[in-house]
């Protein structure tokens, strides 16, 4: 069955290194962008996604904000923060949310493994 993914991140190159990836490991797949979470919470409240790929620093909201918001509205979505602020309190505080983190620069390796795992 295909998937619903949706990936949040400003950065143009960040978002096509994340659909290409996606493209290789999930061919069916339907993906969505956003550039910023006001566009993300209208995919949001558009269509069902499975999979939800977030930048922390963007323009308005963070990734965080954004991410509980997505996970308020649809709590069987995977969300994972793909960021390159590594801090490791804000690993900590994403993790807690129920957000996956990966780390950029983005490795194709993670994004296969998240988007290979059975929800917890």
């Amino acid at each position: 069955m295909p998937r619903n993914i949706l990936i949040v991140d400003d950065s143009r190159f960040s978002r096509l290194s994340l659909r290409a990836i996606i493209a290789e490991k999930m061919p069916d797949a339907y993906v969505c962008e956003a550039a910023n979470g006001a566009e993300a919470m209208a995919v949001v409240e558009e269509m069902m996604l499975d999979f939800v790929f977030l930048d922390y620093n963007m323009p308005g909201d963070d990734g965080l904000t954004v991410g509980r918001a997505i996970r308020a509205r649809q709590p069987e979505a995977r969300l994972a923060m793909v960021t390159a602020n590594v801090q490791g309190a804000l690993a900590e505080e994403v993790r807690a949310a129920g957000i996956d983190f990966i780390g950029k620069p983005i490795k194709a390796a993670a994004i296969a493994d998240f988007l290979g795992r059975e929800q917890a």
